[in-house]
């Protein structure tokens, strides 16, 4: 599938990302992949968080690793077929001067 930002964050922010939700919504099997990406960078393999995970028709699975990015740094995902759908949950937080 097409690898999508679903994520971005702000300025002058760090964002803690607590977990993240994935659930299949048409009843069929899909894969879906997972990527933390540096501020301009391109998700690849090297910033796979999960790559080709399987997910049942209409399973539900869920992710909870407690990330911290950076401003600008981003999480992007991408589904096989793609009715999944990605719910992340986390909180910004000004970066120190």
């Amino acid at each position: 599938g097409t690898i999508t930002t679903l994520y971005t964050v702000p300025t002058l922010k760090r964002a803690v990302i607590s977990s993240l939700v994935v659930q299949e919504t048409a009843g069929n099997t899909a894969t879906f992949q997972v990527y933390a990406v540096q501020s301009a960078g391109t998700a690849g393999v090297s910033n796979t968080i999960g790559y080709n995970l399987p997910l049942a028709a209409s399973d539900r699975y869920g992710i909870r690793e407690g990330w911290t990015l950076g401003p600008g740094e981003t999480i992007q995902v991408s589904a096989s077929p793609g009715d999944v759908t990605f719910t992340l949950f986390g909180e910004d937080t000004d970066v120190p001067n």
